[in-house]
């Protein structure tokens, strides 16, 4: 297992297949462009677990596996 230290508004979510998080950002703004980021560069048919999200529903790149449970698929 690696563990490395990254910027998460500007890192590239592409080489993995799951992601997971919860609402890293206080502020509203940060956490949505994270969240556009995180899209962005995230591989298609990866799957994000997501926490309290603050925009992925209205994303047209990804697809709710389980909304209630905030598992997403990228498309």
């Amino acid at each position: 297992k690696d563990v490395f230290v990254q910027d998460a508004l500007t890192f590239d979510y592409g080489s993995f297949d799951i992601i997971y998080f919860y609402r890293l950002f206080h502020d509203e703004e940060k956490q949505v462009a994270f969240e556009n980021r995180l899209i962005e560069t995230a591989k298609r048919g990866a799957y994000i677990v997501a926490s309290l999200a603050a925009s992925l529903e209205s994303s047209r790149s990804l697809v709710a596996v389980d909304e209630y449970a905030g598992i997403w698929k990228r498309i």
